[in-house]
């Protein structure tokens, strides 16, 4: 009677042990992997062709566990330090783009307004009907070029506005 208790006391303690941390991988009814640690989840017919996975981890010791955990913690800051880097680095290059085309604006505004005031003067000098027709006909242009250089400069603003609220983002989480 005490051998049968004792056998069965050590088959208690050891069917635990083999409860390993199994996951298995099937398709589901529509071709998509999935994959669970249920077996009872598997459709029965995939059964007898299903693959069941160990974890790495489950042969591990529990210093390495911990090491490994570790490891991945470090691994984990190092990606967001990577990150923070890549978002100041595309920010920087993004504000040095947006300098280049504010001075480009700069100096096509620049260059409006020289027009512009050429045709003023020019404006006193008008004497013939030909004369008129040829300086409103500028005009017409330099109108046209002006309408053209505000929509450039709109668009500008809108980016500038964009790359600013980026960058008081990208303090915040600093």
């Amino acid at each position: 009677m005490g051998l049968r208790f004792g056998i069965l006391m050590l088959i208690c303690l050891w069917l635990p042990l083999s409860g390993n941390a199994e996951f298995y991988r099937y398709k589901d009814e529509n071709g998509a992997l999935r994959f669970t640690d249920n077996l009872a989840e598997v459709p029965e017919d995939q059964r007898p062709y299903v693959r069941n996975y160990k974890e790495e981890s489950d042969f591990l010791s529990p210093e390495e566990q911990e090491r490994k955990a570790e490891q991945e913690v470090e691994k984990k800051q190092q990606e967001k330090v990577k990150v923070r880097e890549t978002r100041k680095n595309e920010l920087a290059e993004s504000g040095k783009h947006l300098g280049k085309q504010g001075k480009e604006l700069d100096k096509e505004r620049a260059g409006l307004m020289k027009i512009r005031d050429a045709l003023d003067k020019e404006k006193q000098g008008l004497k013939t009907r030909a004369d008129r027709r040829e300086y409103q006909s500028k005009v017409i242009r330099l109108n046209e070029q002006i309408t053209a250089f505000e929509k450039k400069r709109k668009v500008f603003q809108k980016e500038v506005d964009i790359f600013n609220s980026q960058l008081e983002k990208n303090k915040g989480k600093e």
